[in-house]
């Protein structure tokens, strides 16, 4: 499954640019990320500064950093932002990689550089619901992640009849997570981990009742 998270990213440096094309960021740090198989995505913005049309080709390091649109052209004064992804499958720890900007066919370099942290897991692989001692369902969750990701990391219910507790809030890299519903349904929206400036969740818990 295809999954594009829109990352923050750490820019560093100024701008970089030629006689004709601007580039920002000049160097792109995805930062701490975890690798669940998603693809990692942001941009950059290319700027046409020079009094002539330029043509823009997008190349990269490797074939797990793609662009789209690969191929454009930038009249005086035009900006565009391009899309980038990076297929984190089955990485982990320092990626480095380049995103090669050729504009009139000059080649422009832009550092790409993230740390994959190991797969965020969830045991069960899903929330089953069963009647408690206060009349309604609950269930609990074991969410286990880097530790450094967890002041990041926040395990949400997207379903308005569905709560979710904190049991041990302070706990290492694997944490407890009570789900409450007051009365059962056929069918509730999953439990999504999120992380802090991503929009895309990093997880998805689905949420199911049990017999009894």
């Amino acid at each position: 499954m295809l999954l594009l998270v829109s990352a923050m990213l750490g820019h560093t440096g100024c701008n970089r640019s030629s006689a004709s094309l601007s580039i920002s960021p000049a160097t792109i740090d995805l930062g701490k990320v975890a690798a669940s198989g998603q693809h990692l995505s942001g941009e950059v913005r290319l700027a046409n500064v020079g009094p002539d049309s330029v043509a823009v080709r997008l190349r990269s390091s490797c074939s797990c950093i793609t662009s789209d649109p690969r191929e454009f052209s930038l009249s005086p004064g035009q900006r565009r932002d391009v899309e980038f992804s990076i297929a984190s499958s089955g990485r982990s720890g320092e990626f480095q990689g380049e995103i090669v900007i050729v504009a009139s066919d000059q080649p422009h370099r832009v550092p790409v550089k993230a740390t994959l942290i190991p797969e965020v897991t969830c045991f069960p692989n899903r929330a089953v619901l069963l009647p408690d001692d206060e009349g309604g369902l609950s269930a609990e969750v074991l969410v286990e992640a880097p530790l450094e990701l967890w002041p990041d990391l926040t395990l949400v219910a997207m379903d308005e009849r569905l709560v979710v507790v904190a049991l041990d809030p302070e706990a290492d890299s694997e944490r407890r997570f009570q789900v409450r519903a007051a009365r059962s349904n056929p069918q509730y929206e999953a439990l999504v981990l999120k992380k802090s400036g991503q929009e895309t969740p990093v997880l998805q818990v689905p949420v199911i009742v049990g017999c009894p």
